[in-house]
């Protein structure tokens, strides 16, 4: 077994500037196997966690979760206040190759690259020292590559999430 990720995130913000808004986008990349190689070159994470790190998008992530798996991410996030943070997130993913032996297995084979698009709006809200909200708002778009391999329709999926984390 052979098998690589990684990513490169570069970025700015505009700390002079109210609300010190940031800009950032993100390359990822975790390799899929070429099955005309004898080593296995899938890169299947443990797990897949991490909502600002290596979580491509909150949707897409569930049915295709990172291995096989090239991405692009833009950022935007402003900080109206020290303790509130809105960021809007824009994901385009694709496959590293056709071949997707070990992802989900009704996309065991892929007819296209193009897994989807996602565009995700997260706010993180220090309400005290204790009490922690996060709220997320997301839209998917399927691509070919997820269209071609189910039968039914693929309409826009949409997920909203509000989680509040108590400290003691």
């Amino acid at each position: 077994m052979s098998a690589q990720a990684g990513y490169i995130w570069a970025g700015y913000t505009f700390q002079n500037v109210p609300w010190q808004p940031r800009i950032s986008y993100r390359y990822a990349g975790f390799s899929g196997d070429n099955p005309n190689t004898s080593t296995y070159e899938r890169f299947d994470s443990l797990r897949g966690g991490g909502l600002g790190d290596w979580l491509q998008g909150i949707n897409l992530a569930k049915v295709y979760p990172n291995g096989n798996l090239l991405s692009h991410r833009l950022e935007f996030q402003v900080n109206p206040t020290s303790t509130l943070q809105f960021s809007l997130d824009y994901f385009y993913l694709f496959a590293d190759q056709l071949n997707n032996l070990g992802g989900r297995p009704v996309l065991s084979s892929l007819e296209s690259r193009d897994i989807g698009q996602e565009v995700m709006l997260t706010t993180r809200w220090s309400v005290s020292q204790n009490l922690f909200l996060l709220g997320i708002a997301s839209i998917a778009f399927p691509g070919s590559a997820i269209q071609r391999a189910v039968t039914e329709e693929t309409s826009p999926w949409l997920t909203f999430q509000i989680s509040l984390f108590l400290g003691f």
